[in-house]
């Protein structure tokens, strides 16, 4: 099982998601991306089963930390990624650490599936937000696929404008 990693003394790189960038072909490491909220110690918590969300002319992921629920992270600019948006249901016992939480958190077709572990299936619409305009919404909302497979992430061309 899983401990918790996402504690305000753990290093930035536990658990966490590594950034890159592409330089010369080559894979680049940018930064560290861990959800800014700390996680009791009864709470697993570590990057798990994410996917990206196709906003035009940003680099945007919703991922799974288990217990310590969703983030969706704005990585555009690869050294300074960012949340934007989360949502959290806390420790499924406050007094223990058990198994639980989002497992898996994927865009399909407009929507943020996640899949808890222990308390059902989570569905999540993006809103309007200072950190999201409705046009990049709406652009989110117009993709649609047949079928959703994240270790095969599509290229989405963009109409141009």
């Amino acid at each position: 099982m899983l401990g918790a990693c996402c504690s305000e003394n753990d290093p930035k790189g536990w658990g966490a998601d590594s950034i890159f960038k592409i330089e010369g072909g080559k894979l680049k490491f940018a930064s560290y991306y861990k959800m800014p909220s700390a996680q009791g110690d009864t709470e697993n918590c570590v990057a798990h089963n994410g996917s990206l969300i196709p906003i035009p002319g940003r680099d945007i992921m919703v991922q799974a930390w288990y217990q310590g629920g969703i983030s969706v992270m704005d990585f555009t600019d690869a050294k300074h990624p960012k949340e934007i948006a989360y949502f959290d249901r806390g420790p499924i016992d406050p007094n223990n650490l058990v198994l639980g939480g989002s497992w898996s958190a994927y865009w399909y077709n407009g929507h943020i599936y996640s899949s808890e572990i222990s308390r059902g299936l989570d569905i999540y619409e993006l809103t309007h937000s200072p950190f999201l305009k409705q046009k990049e919404i709406d652009a989110t909302t117009s993709v649609k696929v047949a079928e959703r497979n994240v270790q095969n992430q599509h290229k989405i061309f963009w109409p141009k404008k």
